[in-house]
Formats: C-alpha cells, sequence, structure tokens
C-alpha cells in the first residue's frame, strides 16, 4: 500500500507577532515590514530576494541573531507558498536551533519541521520530532491529524504496533475520518496480521464507498487471510448480487470458495454468469469446469447442455464419453447414439464410446447394432468384463423374444 502525503494540506506554519521591543532595532523592525507588505500584495520573489540580502548583511549580535530567527520563519514561509519543503524545512531548522522563541512558538515550529520530515519521506527524523512535540505539549492540545501523521510514519518505518496505537488514537479522535485514513488502518493491521482489526476497519471503507468493487475483494481478502471462508464467500456473493463485479478474478473467486465451501451450484452459476458477461471466454476448459461443477451439484440436465456446447469445440474422445453418459443416465437412448455417430464423423473413437453406444443401442432395441458396438468395445482389457457382460444380458433378451 502506497501512501504520499500533501504537505500543504495540513502543515502548521509557525506565525511569530512581530514586536519591536528591546528585541528588534528600528531598522530590523521596518525591514521586516517591509518584507510583509510585500508578500501582503502578492510580491513574493521580492520579499524573498530582500530577506536574502537583509540576512546576509546580519551580524552576530543577539539583537540580530532573534531578527534573523523570524527572517528565516518569513524563507521557510516562502518556501511553503512556492511549494518547496526541502528549503523551508532547512530555514525552520536554522530557527528552531536558535532558541530564541518563546515556548509556544518553539512548539509550534517543532510541529512543522516534523510534518515537513514526513512530507520529504525522513520518516524517522519526522517520527521523532513528532513524538516529541507530543510529549511536550498538553494532551487537550492535540488533534486526530497528528496521530493519522504519526500512523503514518511508523507505516513507512514498518513499525507495526506502534502505527496501529496511533492510527487508533486518530481514529477515535475523529468525528467522521476520511477513507485514506481507514486504509492506513488496514494496512497497518495487515502488516501486523491482525486480521479481525483489519476487517473491522475494511468493512468501514465498504460503507464509505459500497459501488467500488476493489473495497469488496480487499474485504474478502482479508477474511480469507483471517481464515473467516465462509464470510469471505458470504462478502463476494454480496458484491455480486449487488452486480459490482468488473473483473474474471471476481468470479473465479467466488466460484473457489463456492467450491471450497462444498456449495458446486453456487460456483457454477458464478462462473456460467462470467460468460455470459463475456468476462470470461467459452473455451472448453472453462465449459467442462462448469459441467463437473453441475455434476457435483446433481444438476445433470444443465451439465448436459454445457457438454453439447464442449463437443462442438473440441475433439477429445473423454468429453463425447461424459455427454454420452450423462445422456444414458437421463435415459436419452437416441440422443446418446446421435452424439456417438457425430464422434465416429470425426474420427473420434474410443473403447468407452463403443460400450455406452452399445448400452444406448440396447436400450432402443438395436440388438444388431449393439453387438456390434460391443464387440468393439471388448477388444480393450479395460472394458473387456463389461462389455461381455452387456453381450450376455443381450443374448438373454434376444432369446426371451
Amino acid at each position: 500500500m502506497r501512501l504520499k502525503l500533501h504537505y500543504w494540506l495540513f502543515i502548521i506554519v509557525c506565525v511569530v507577532p512581530m514586536v519591536q521591543a528591546t528585541q528588534l532595532s528600528e531598522f530590523d523592525f521596518h525591514k521586516l515590514q517591509q518584507v510583509q507588505h510585500l508578500l501582503d500584495n502578492g510580491h513574493i520573489q521580492k520579499a524573498k530576494n530582500l530577506l536574502n540580502k537583509w540576512l546576509q548583511s546580519t551580524g552576530k549580535q543577539s539583537r540580530q541573531d532573534y531578527a534573523s530567527t523570524l527572517g528565516h520563519i518569513k524563507l521557510g514561509r516562502i518556501a511553503i507558498i512556492q511549494n518547496t519543503p526541502k528549503p523551508a524545512l532547512n530555514q525552520f531548522l536554522k530557527a528552531y536551533q536558535t532558541g530564541l522563541l518563546d515556548n509556544h512558538q518553539q512548539s509550534q515550529l517543532l510541529l512543522t519541521i516534523a510534518q515537513l520530515h514526513l512530507n520529504l519521506g525522513q520518516w524517522q527524523s519526522g517520527v521523532n520530532k513528532l513524538n516529541l512535540w507530543l510529549h511536550q505539549t498538553p494532551r487537550q492540545n492535540h488533534i486526530a491529524l497528528q496521530y493519522y501523521q504519526l500512523a503514518i510514519g511508523y507505516y513507512h518505518l514498518k513499525s507495526w504496533k506502534k502505527g496501529l496505537a496511533s492510527i487508533r488514537m486518530a481514529l477515535l479522535e475523529q468525528d467522521s475520518p476520511h477513507i485514506s485514513w481507514y486504509q492506513l488502518a488496514v494496512a497497518l493491521a495487515t502488516s501486523d496480521k491482525k486480521w479481525p482489526r483489519a476487517i473491522q476497519w475494511q468493512q468501514k471503507i465498504i460503507e464509505s464507498a459500497p459501488q467500488k468493487m476493489t473495497h469488496w475483494e480487499q474485504l474478502a481478502s482479508l477474511e480469507i487471510q483471517g481464515q473467516h471462508m465462509k464470510a469471505a464467500l458470504a462478502t463476494m456473493r454480496l458484491a455480486w448480487q449487488r452486480q459490482l463485479f468488473d473483473h474474471p478474478r471476481n468470479y473465479q473467486l467466488l466460484a473457489q470458495l463456492a467450491i471450497h465451501e462444498k456449495i458446486p451450484y453456487l460456483a457454477a452459476q458464478a462462473l456460467e454468469s462470467a460468460i455470459n458477461k463475456r468476462m470470461l471466454k467459452a473455451t472448453p476448459a472453462n465449459l467442462r469446469q462448469i459441467a463437473q461443477l453441475l455434476i457435483q451439484a446433481r444438476s445433470d440436465r444443465k451439465a448436459v447442455a454445457f457438454y453439447k456446447k464442449i463437443i462442438q469445440k473440441t475433439d477429445k474422445p473423454s468429453d463425447y464419453q461424459q455427454y454420452m453418459s450423462l445422456l444414458l443416465n437421463q435415459n436419452r437412448w437416441h440422443t446418446a447414439l446421435n452424439a456417438y455417430q457425430q464422434a465416429l464423423a470425426k474420427h473420434i473413437t474410443s473403447p468407452q464410446l463403443h460400450l455406452i453406444a452399445g448400452i444406448a443401442a440396447i436400450k432402443t432395441g438395436s440388438y444388431i447394432k449393439a453387438r456390434q458396438y460391443l464387440f468393439l468395445a471388448q477388444n480393450t482389457p479395460a472394458f473387456k468384463s463389461s462389455s461381455r457382460a452387456w453381450l450376455q444380458y443381450l443374448k438373454q433378451i434376444q432369446q426371451a423374444n
């Protein structure tokens, strides 16, 4: 899971009131006022050039150090406006390291620095400074966003447990968390193999965007990993019923779960639906899988329909054998014999086909043909015994008549 922060969404830029007092000379005060006037009128680059020139001219006296601190903060704010976080971080660090601001201003600046580290992908520095800020400030001053930011840092540091603790705090503090917060929570819980938590949060994601199939797919995946197979089947089945499936793998996953839970008819329905919606091709392999599932579900009549399609696409004797066997089970003797003739016309033959055709011919009273087919079948050791038994039965019928 890839997470990206956008610093302009949440960076709290330190704002220091400009006071003339004894900390600033009249020259510095007016210079900073001039910079502020340029900023207020949208002359960003002019303000930046003026600040840089002024900072280069300052000496090493403590009074000027405080002025320089304010100058670095303004340069940092300009860098934020210009969407250049790295220079902004450098300027704020210079201001913070002087230690000349009051406690509140230092704290606000520390939070800004922590957030910039995170936005630049400097995860350890960002986490360290954000934790320091949380430790130094009263609990009532904390907001959910800061715990969310901390959780992102921990996620990238692969500190799953600490990240989970942070995101839980964030979710508790936030009245209506954005879907991305739950996605981060799921990523952390999954990484730490906390499947019940991950499932709970993934369900929140579905509540936020119920029409997005990937959310349902992710929930089913989490339920599978947590060994909740029935729940995963229910999830995919509900998404299917809502007509959310948009990829062949959705149908295949539903079919696999149905097979696992010994519901072959549902698996066959899912795959048939995929073919009808052209999500899966009607290849012999796919049709054969559906037909076999229908046989398992004891829905032979539907299975016959699929095998009828299969033999139109394939020359495998086994497909004809299965088709004709199903027809025999349904007492459809003439249809079975027609299939046998179709196979012979395509030069498809096997001892089992001869045996099945012999049985069908007996049932239709075509005794001469039955004997012919059964004689062909008995030439193979595997079917010799069965063929002779049916030949003996045929002899008894003819004698009785």
